[in-house]
């Protein structure tokens, strides 16, 4: 996934809309000045095969390293940055478990019931973090996937809008909140985690999913234990003398 950012603010009238598109096409001539002949930059949200059983990268990587540690990609998939391993290990150590990011399978005449995700590996112990599918991390019915890369590794065309102040900010948002859903809709294209169909279209879910940070207790999954009661210590006050004062025996 390439990331990229213009070197300016858009502005907010009809003729900086016009010039998207032509944005777009200029980066992606740019990205393909760094590839070699055989490699092209293709427009998808998610790549259909990513995390699949074999070889899905060029260099191919093990699975299972020790910044991810994830069953189905390789550490090197990720950004390099001190950002991006510092991120997903903050959220492991959080939550005190690797993400979550559970599809639902689609089902036809001849889906298995219950359908099992059989790249999930149950016996391995490469890490701590290997305990959780068989926690019930990846359960029947689910395509089950367990880093950032999942999610964070998708493709969008992002905006990001800057208000003058609060007031601004919620009008924006207000008028915002109807369209998110119609434009969803409309830009539905990821049918495809590791190479299964899945029962959605689109990406959102996941997103959040590979970088959510929440405990057991945070997500309702665990009874929070009550605190110990507070243990108040009552220290006498020592007067304080000022010049001239003395106090007596």
């Amino acid at each position: 996934m390439l990331e990229a950012t213009p070197g300016k603010p858009w502005g907010i009238g009809l003729k900086e809309l016009l010039g998207v598109e032509a944005d777009m096409k200029l980066r992606r001539a740019i990205a393909k000045d760094h590839m070699r002949q055989d490699e092209y930059p293709i427009t998808l949200t998610t790549f259909p095969r990513l995390g699949s059983p074999g070889q899905f990268t060029d260099p191919n990587y093990p699975n299972s390293g020790p910044k991810l540690r994830s069953q189905f990609v390789p550490d090197e998939i990720a950004n390099p940055h001190i950002r991006f391993p510092t991120l997903a290990a903050n959220i492991r150590w959080r939550r005190g478990r690797k993400v979550q990011v559970n599809v639902p399978i689609f089902r036809d005449t001849n889906t298995p019931s219950p359908w099992k995700d059989p790249t999930v590996d149950y016996d391995r112990h490469s890490w701590p973090e290997d305990d959780d599918v068989r926690n019930g991390a990846a359960p029947d019915n689910f395509i089950h996937m367990d880093a950032m890369a999942f999610g964070m590794g998708s493709c969008c065309l992002q905006i990001t809008f800057q208000a003058k102040n609060i007031t601004e900010g919620r009008t924006m948002y207000d008028q915002l909140s109807p369209l998110g859903p119609i434009m969803l809709a409309l830009t539905a294209a990821t049918p495809i985690y590791k190479g299964f169909l899945a029962d959605t279209d689109v990406r959102w879910n996941q997103i959040s999913r590979s970088v959510d940070d929440r405990t057991p207790e945070e997500l309702g999954e665990k009874v929070k234990s009550p605190s110990p009661p507070e243990v108040v210590t009552h220290v006498p006050l020592i007067p304080q003398l000022t010049n001239g004062e003395a106090t007596g025996a």
